[in-house]
């Protein structure tokens, strides 16, 4: 796996176009447990993202973490597909994104493992979000959930 780290992060913000024609990116290695805004970008804003593949790569990270993006606001995301193993340590994860809003989601899917780790306390939070993002066909997944004893 090769290590990586995201493109764009909360202070830069991807606003282009990305298109990988169907190719796959494989082994990514993205593994910080204290990272926010995790993924091949780290958080798009009014972005396109079409025709991405991510598989056999390892993402890990705190806050905010998908495959394709960690954060997603305005953007368009097609086509994709992730095929790796994605973990969070707090809230806002996805096979795709992390945290999605305003956005438009066609035809991608998550064929892999998503582990959520926490630690229960007395009072639990939201921590899945939809606003404002239409969807416009299914998109297929499989939930895990991974607790960890403090």
């Amino acid at each position: 796996l090769k290590a990586w780290t995201p493109i764009c992060r909360e202070t830069v913000k991807f606003e282009g176009e990305f298109e990988k024609k169907k190719k796959k990116i494989i082994n990514l290695y993205l593994n910080d447990t204290e990272a926010y805004y995790v993924g091949l970008f780290g958080y798009v804003n009014n972005a396109s993202i079409y025709d991405v593949t991510i598989k056999d790569s390892y993402i890990s990270g705190y806050q905010y973490v998908g495959s394709i993006a960690g954060y997603a606001k305005g953007s368009n995301i097609k086509n994709c597909v992730n095929e790796s193993k994605i973990i969070c340590s707090k809230k806002y994860v996805g096979g795709i994104l992390g945290y999605a809003s305003d956005c438009t989601i066609e035809n991608c899917s998550n064929k892999k493992s998503i582990n959520w780790r926490i630690v229960l306390s007395n009072l639990m939070q939201r921590y899945f979000y939809l606003d404002k993002i239409q969807i416009k066909i299914r998109i297929n997944f499989k939930f895990y959930l991974a607790f960890k004893k403090s």
